[in-house]
């Protein structure tokens, strides 16, 4: 597993999936570019449940990835959102906005937050639809890593 590391460049930062896998997974072909991208990262790194279960899916073969996914929230590395029904609406929004896309409920969910909680930088792979994804007074979403 990957830790943060000090003189960070980013603070309140969303986490998609691709970055936790690749951190809990050191097989992971992003686990390298994405233990550079940490060191710039303020923990807590935020993210939601979406994100979680998606983790556990795709790590579901390796019996110690879940153990270190909860260290991760106890670590203070990351931190979970929550969310309601009012969130669930505001969702189901986007949802009709970007339907050409298909955007998973992980994906959306994160977009939904950055604008709820007024963040503008994501810690993901996922080029394609968070590079679509716009907020209407603040624009695109900064993506990290920016090299990918």
């Amino acid at each position: 597993m990957v830790s943060a590391v000090s003189s960070p460049l980013y603070s309140r930062v969303l986490v998609d999936t691709g970055p936790l896998v690749a951190m809990l997974s050191r097989r992971d072909s992003n686990h390298e570019i994405t233990a550079m991208t940490l060191k710039q990262v303020a923990p807590p790194m935020l993210t939601i449940w979406p994100v979680l279960t998606e983790v556990q899916w795709l790590l579901r073969q390796e019996p110690t990835a879940f153990k270190a996914l909860v260290g991760l929230t106890s670590e203070g590395i990351l931190q979970l959102l929550p969310m309601d029904k009012g969130d669930l609406i505001s969702m189901e929004k986007l949802l009709k906005i970007y339907q050409s896309l298909t955007p998973q409920l992980s994906d959306i969910a994160l977009f939904h937050l950055s604008i709820r909680e007024q963040i503008s930088t994501i810690f993901t792979f996922d080029r394609r639809d968070f590079t679509t994804f716009a907020r209407a007074s603040k624009g695109k979403l900064k993506l990290i890593p920016e090299q990918f």
